[in-house]
């Protein structure tokens, strides 16, 4: 079979999906007729992976999954306290 989707255009197809995210890291891994690209991205605060499914022929989405690993990310800046007296 013939790979008309690389890895390069199915990492470039899932940065278009997650474009109102941060990402951290993202690969691609062919798994049989489909690229599964995983991304690690980030949404103010909180930190998830998401999975999406493009298939090797037509370059589609077949699907996206979030997994279940949201951790809230430290912000590196203090707040002080300003109450009145």
């Amino acid at each position: 079979m013939s790979v008309s989707v690389d890895k390069t255009m199915a990492i470039a197809i899932a940065r278009r999906l997650l474009e109102q995210h941060f990402i951290n890291e993202i690969d691609a891994v062919l798994e049989g007729n489909m690229w599964v690209v995983t991304g690690q991205v980030q949404l103010f605060n909180m930190r998830d992976v998401k999975k999406i499914r493009i298939d090797v022929a037509m370059g589609e989405i077949q699907g996206q999954a979030l997994e279940n690993t949201s951790k809230q990310v430290a912000r590196s800046h203090s707040s002080q306290n300003n109450s009145t007296k």
